[in-house]
């Protein structure tokens, strides 16, 4: 009871903090305090994963990171191609042997890629016409839906979603987290009903995000499994670490910019 007291109010905590920071921050403030969050991100998986990256590397990603989530589509690819060979450089000449230095090369790559797509998503679709209802609609949207899940699964689940991956996952949990989404994402948008999308294009979004929604929560579910920890930080009471808030929103949110930008522009 106390943990669940403690996550409610870190939620409420977090919401306030998010919906200030989405309609009433100052433009550059809010990418600073984005990039902070993705930076910390990665930083969470260098240290649960025990990867040995080096601080150089580190620095030299974030850097990477802040211009990568800025740029267009062509820089972006630039901008990875450079991190991957700033990476092999550093593994060519910091360390004394190179076993394993190839796996260690992908999973750190990945691993940037995972959470500065994220923040880059969120970024673009911030700076879209309309663009901070549809960082609330995201939110309020997946968010929802892994609420219902946690309370269905808790008092009705019987079937492992994965017994191995996530054990205190059931199936009932995750048709409730989809149906919530459902209702949810058409609900919000028939509210203030934004014109950028039609009811069909928001149900058949609603029905993505929730799907991209429970595959990140999984990704991030099967990096702590295989590393052996519980959370991916303690940084927040009752919730854990960056990665532990946003992994249903990281694969959601370039779903939502994607289709947005092609909307819009």
């Amino acid at each position: 009871m106390l943990a669940l007291k403690k996550r409610s109010l870190s939620t409420f905590a977090l919401l306030s903090f998010i919906f200030v920071g989405i309609f009433f921050i100052w433009e550059e403030l809010f990418f600073g305090i984005l990039f902070g969050i993705a930076c910390l991100g990665f930083y969470e998986i260098w240290k649960i994963s025990d990867s040995k990256m080096t601080w150089k590397s580190f620095g030299v990603a974030c850097v990477i990171g802040a211009f990568f989530m800025r740029s267009g589509l062509a820089w972006s690819l630039i901008l990875t191609i450079i991190l991957i060979q700033s990476f092999f450089l550093f593994y060519l000449y910091d360390r004394n042997s190179l076993k394993g230095a190839f796996s260690l090369l992908t999973s750190q790559v990945l691993s940037f890629l995972y959470v500065f797509c994220f923040a880059k998503a969120v970024w673009h679709t911030k700076l879209l016409y309309g663009g901070e209802f549809w960082l609330v609609w995201v939110i309020l949207t997946v968010k929802f839906g892994d609420i219902s899940a946690y309370l269905v699964g808790s008092k009705w689940g019987k079937n492992k979603l994965h017994a191995v991956l996530s054990p205190a996952k059931t199936w009932e949990g995750s048709f409730a987290n989809l149906l919530t989404s459902i209702v949810v994402g058409p609900l919000i948008w028939g509210l203030f009903y934004p014109k950028e999308l039609s009811f069909l294009a928001v149900f058949l979004l609603s029905i993505g995000v929730n799907v991209l929604g429970q595959l990140g929560d999984l990704w991030e579910s099967m990096l702590k499994r295989d590393y052996g920890v519980k959370d991916s930080g303690k940084w927040i009471p009752g919730m854990g670490g960056v990665l532990d808030v946003v992994d249903s929103l990281a694969f959601s949110f370039p779903l939502v910019c994607i289709v947005l930008e092609g909307v819009v522009t």
